[in-house]
């Protein structure tokens, strides 16, 4: 599995706050997995609340030196647009 999530439900005052906390593992420069997995999570209603993502998990960890490679970059620049 490329995204593990963890859940947890916040209350106070009446009022109710989901976090999900998303732990990533994506082959590096993989855009293709993680914009199915972006898509995915984000499609379901439930999943409404505030998300937290490790650094990094767009291109995958560690970067190196793929950052550099013109290739790499125009992926990763499809991949956020």
């Amino acid at each position: 599995m490329a995204c593990l999530t963890e859940s947890i439900t916040y209350e106070n005052y009446g009022y109710t706050m989901k976090i999900h906390i998303h732990q990533t593992q994506y082959t590096i420069g993989d855009f293709n997995q993680v914009y199915n997995d972006i898509t995915s999570t984000f499609s379901k209603k439930e999943i409404a609340g505030i998300h937290i993502y490790p650094e990094l998990f767009l291109t995958g960890y560690p970067l190196q030196d793929l950052c550099l490679q013109k290739e790499f970059i125009s992926k990763y620049q499809l991949l956020i647009n």
